[in-house]
């Protein structure tokens, strides 16, 4: 079992991560669009060329929101630690598990996104 102060310090480093990751999705999305736009103007490409913009950045947008949902999550666990953190016995991926159990009745499993940690 993963002691509770390597746990707390490896989800705030996981949320980091994401947060970082998120910021890197932007960049590119953004980058790769400007990339796009400034050959289209360049060059005599028709309107089709404003369509790869709009899915890449639809994507990026899609991907950074779950993102969201996954800091959240690390967040709120973050706080019940932090505010009960001698009273429980703190199993992240156990957690994890028994929430999605719960929420995979009513909107779809969702396994594929356990986390694993590597000691």
């Amino acid at each position: 079992m993963i002691p509770p102060e390597l746990m707390y310090k490896s989800i705030r480093q996981e949320i980091l991560d994401q947060k970082k990751c998120q910021f890197n999705l932007f960049g590119a999305s953004v980058t790769v669009t400007a990339a796009i736009l400034a050959y289209s103007a360049a060059s005599s490409v028709g309107p089709i060329v404003f369509i790869p913009p709009v899915v890449l950045n639809m994507l990026a947008t899609l991907l950074i929101l779950d993102k969201a949902t996954s800091i959240q999550r690390m967040v709120g666990y973050l706080q019940l630690m932090e505010s009960e953190f001698d009273s429980h016995t703190w199993k992240w991926e156990y957690h994890l598990r028994e929430f999605r159990k719960t929420r995979s009745r009513h909107k779809g499993f969702e396994g594929y996104r356990r986390h694993h940690y590597v000691i």
